[in-house]
């Protein structure tokens, strides 16, 4: 499985927000499982990335994450038309 498509598994909320933190996290994590010496500063800005995506136990509590059997108020208003 591609890593981002495991991040897309593992953080289901996440949105076009989140692209940028996306392509660093991905880009050290597959260096990561590519077993490459990624260093120090590589680790601190994952840890960073995924603190910013919700991805961290500490992070986790703070995204809320729709119910899927609940309908979006939004989609009434910006649904388009069948």
């Amino acid at each position: 499985m591609a890593v981002w498509q495991q991040f897309a598994h593992e953080l289901p909320w996440l949105n076009g927000s989140h692209r940028a933190l996306l392509e660093i996290a991905v880009n050290v994590r597959t260096r990561l499982i590519a077993g490459q010496d990624v260093g120090v500063q590589a680790l601190n800005l994952l840890r960073q990335c995924l603190g910013q995506m919700g991805a961290t136990p500490a992070d986790a509590t703070k995204v809320n994450v729709p119910n899927g059997d609940e309908e979006d108020p939004e989609d009434a208003l910006f649904s388009r038309p069948n």
